[in-house]
C-alpha cells in the first residue's frame, strides 16, 4: 500500500509538473502577439473576465481590437464592436420581451451570424442556450420544445410550415422568431425586431455567462435525443492547455467553420477562435470542398475542424487539384467518427503535418489528441488523453481491461455535463464511480494510444464472438478498390449474427474478391458472409454512419 501511495503520489506530481510546464509554453507562445489596450484591460477588470465567459472576452476584444473583424458569412463582416452591440441589443430585447436568467432559449438555425449572436445573447443573459438542428422533423420539433420547456425561440423561416403542425404546448412556450425572409406566420416575429425592442443604454449589461448553461441534444441515432446539460461556471482549463501547447493554435486566427453549429465540435472550435480575437468563417448549406478552398484563399493560414467524411471530400479535391493552386490550412482538426489510417496517411501526403484527429463528445468534452506524427505510427488511433483526463476502458464485468483488449471507454474530469436533462435514469446508466461513458468502445495498445472499435450498441454477437464492426472496417478499406466501409450484423438462424458489410467503391470490385481479401486478415467469426455496395454510406448531419438505415 505504502508503494503504491507513493507512486500514486509520483504520478500526480509528474502530471502536475508537466501541466504547468506546458501552460508556461502556452503562456510564453500566446504572449508574442498580445496586443492590450488600457481601456480594454480596465473594462476586463471591472466585468471580471474569468476566461470562461465568452460574451465577457466579446466584450474585452470590442474594447481592444474594436475593428477586427470578428465574423464572416457570405458577404457579410462583423467587427468585434459590430458583433458586441448585436449581442447588447438581443439580450436587452429578450428582456423585454420576458425572458428571465436561467430561462431556455432554443435555436434552430443554419450556420448564421444571427446563430452567433443568439447564442451569445442568451448567455449574456445567464440563460440555458438549446441547440438543435434546423432539420428537425415536426415531432423532433415538438420534442426540443417541450422537453427544453424553451421560453424564447429562434427558428429559420422555412421550419415554420413544420412548427405550426406541432401542436399547442410549444407554441405557446413563449415568442418565436424567425431568420431567413419573411414569414406569413402571425405568431412569429423578425429575429431582427429583438435588436430594436428595448431602449439603449449607456451602461452595458452585467455579464452572467457564469451562470448560464448549455444544452446539446444528442444526435438520436439510438433513440429519443437527450439534453446534454454543461454549465459554464466550471471547468478545467488543461485540456486547452494542452491542446494549444501541441498545435498552431494562436491568437487572432482565423477558423473557418463547415460543420453545423449546433454540434458540439463546430460551437467548440468557434468559440475559441472568437475568445482568442480571431475570425470565424462561416460557410453555411452543404459542405463543399470547392467553396472550402475558395475560402481558404481569402482567408490564408485559417485552420478548421471537419468530420472524417469531409476530410476525405477535401483530401480527393487536393489530390485531384495543382498542388501550387490551393492555399493550406494551418491545422486541420477531425473528429465525430473514427478516422481510418488510410485517409489520415493521404490527408497527410496532401496538406503536410498539419491533420490532428481529437476524440471528445457533447457529454466529455475534449478528451484525446492525436497529432500528425502519432497518425503515422499509430494509425486510427486518437491519440493519449490530455491532461485533466482520466480515461478507463471497462468490459462488461466494470473491470479494466488489459492493453490490446476492447472496453467501454469512461471519462472523469472536471469539463463533464451535469448529466441529461430530465432523464436520471439515463444519466446513471451512463456513470460508473465518477466516469462517464458515451457507448463508445476502444482499445489501448502499449504504447498508451488509444483507438476507437465502435459503438457498444453496434457490437455483433456471431456465434457468442463479440465482433468489433471498425475492426472489420478497417479491413475492408485496406482494399485498394474500397472509399469506406460500414459493418452490421444480420439475423442468422445458425450463428444469431452474421456480418454483413456495405462499402462504397472507387473502382470495380466484385463481393468474391473482398470476401477473399478479409479471409486472409480475420477470424472466422470477423469475415463478412456477404457485401452490397452503394453511392454514398447514409450519415447524420454530424457525420456518423446511420447503421439502422443500412439494414
Amino acid at each position: 500500500m505504502r508503494v503504491s501511495a507513493v507512486s500514486s503520489w509520483g504520478h500526480r506530481a509528474r502530471a502536475a509538473w508537466a501541466e504547468a510546464s506546458a501552460g508556461a509554453r502556452v503562456a510564453r507562445k500566446l504572449g508574442r502577439d498580445a496586443v492590450l489596450r488600457p481601456g480594454a484591460v480596465a473594462a476586463a477588470l471591472r466585468e471580471g473576465v474569468r476566461g470562461r465567459g465568452i460574451p465577457s472576452w466579446l466584450r474585452f476584444h470590442a474594447a481592444n481590437t474594436p475593428d477586427r473583424i470578428a465574423l464572416t458569412a457570405k458577404d457579410r463582416d462583423l467587427t468585434f464592436a459590430d458583433l458586441d452591440r448585436e449581442v447588447e441589443a438581443v439580450a436587452r430585447g429578450w428582456l423585454e420581451a420576458g425572458l428571465r436568467r436561467g430561462d431556455a432559449v432554443l435555436l434552430l438555425l443554419r450556420n448564421r451570424p444571427e446563430l452567433v449572436v443568439a447564442q451569445l445573447a442568451a448567455a449574456r443573459l445567464g440563460n440555458r442556450v438549446v441547440s438543435g438542428s434546423w432539420r428537425s422533423t415536426p415531432r423532433e420539433l415538438a420534442h426540443l420544445a417541450e422537453h427544453s420547456r424553451a421560453r424564447g425561440i429562434v427558428l429559420e423561416t422555412t421550419l415554420v410550415p413544420a412548427w405550426s403542425t406541432v401542436g399547442p404546448n410549444p407554441r405557446s412556450a413563449g415568442r418565436v422568431y424567425t431568420v431567413g425572409g419573411p414569414s406569413d406566420d402571425g405568431d412569429t416575429a423578425p429575429f431582427a425586431a429583438l435588436r430594436h425592442a428595448a431602449p439603449a443604454s449607456a451602461r452595458p449589461m452585467r455579464d452572467a455567462t457564469l451562470r448560464a448553461s448549455v444544452v446539446m441534444y444528442t444526435s438520436g441515432t439510438t433513440g429519443v435525443p437527450k439534453g446534454a446539460v454543461r454549465r459554464l461556471d466550471r471547468g478545467t482549463a488543461a485540456p486547452m492547455v494542452a491542446l494549444f501547447d501541441r498545435t498552431t493554435l494562436g491568437l487572432g486566427q482565423t477558423h473557418i467553420t463547415v460543420c453545423p453549429l449546433h454540434h458540439a465540435t463546430a460551437m467548440g472550435f468557434s468559440t475559441l477562435a472568437l475568445g482568442l480575437g480571431g475570425r470565424v468563417v462561416l460557410l453555411e448549406g452543404p459542405f463543399d470542398p470547392g467553396r472550402f478552398f475558395e475560402a481558404m484563399a481569402r482567408h490564408p493560414g485559417a485552420h478548421t475542424a471537419v468530420v472524417p467524411v469531409m476530410l476525405r471530400g477535401l483530401v480527393t479535391f487536393a489530390e485531384g487539384a495543382a498542388s501550387s493552386s490551393l492555399a493550406r490550412p494551418r491545422a486541420i482538426f477531425c473528429g465525430g467518427a473514427p478516422l481510418p489510417g488510410p485517409l489520415a496517411r493521404r490527408a497527410i501526403a496532401a496538406f503536410g503535418p498539419i491533420l490532428f484527429n481529437f476524440y471528445g463528445a457533447t457529454e466529455t468534452a475534449l478528451v484525446s489528441l492525436a497529432d500528425s506524427h502519432d497518425l503515422l505510427a499509430a494509425p486510427g488511433t486518437i491519440g493519449r488523453a490530455l491532461p485533466g483526463n482520466e480515461v478507463r476502458l471497462l468490459g462488461p464485468d466494470g473491470r479494466e481491461v488489459p492493453d490490446g483488449e476492447v472496453g467501454e471507454l469512461f471519462v472523469r474530469s472536471d469539463n463533464l455535463v451535469d448529466g441529461y436533462d430530465r432523464d436520471r435514469a439515463a444519466t446513471a446508466a451512463a456513470m460508473r464511480d465518477g466516469f462517464f461513458s458515451v457507448g463508445d468502445l476502444a482499445r489501448r495498445d502499449a504504447r498508451g494510444y488509444l483507438f476507437l472499435e465502435g459503438r457498444r450498441h453496434d457490437v455483433i454477437i456471431s456465434g457468442g464472438v463479440n465482433v468489433y464492426p471498425r475492426e472489420v472496417e478497417m479491413v475492408l478499406t485496406g482494399h485498394p478498390a474500397v472509399v469506406e466501409a460500414a459493418v452490421i450484423g444480420v439475423a442468422d438462424e445458425v450463428w444469431g449474427e452474421r456480418v454483413h458489410a456495405v462499402v462504397v467503391t472507387r473502382t470495380a470490385v466484385t463481393e468474391e474478391a473482398l470476401l477473399t481479401h478479409c479471409r486472409g486478415q480475420l477470424a472466422g467469426p470477423k469475415r463478412p458472409r456477404s457485401v452490397s455496395f452503394c453511392a454514398a454510406l447514409p450519415r447524420t448531419p454530424t457525420g456518423k454512419i446511420r447503421r439502422s438505415d443500412l439494414l
